[in-house]
């Protein structure tokens, strides 16, 4: 459980964080 709460809060801060910022994510994924 805790682990699928800390993927989620992870996952919404890299979205919220590049998304803003128009990150790289293909250098993410990869």
């Amino acid at each position: 459980m805790f682990t699928i709460i800390g993927l989620v809060i992870v996952f919404a801060a890299v979205l919220g964080g590049f998304g803003m910022g128009g990150g790289p994510f293909h250098v993410l994924i990869q």
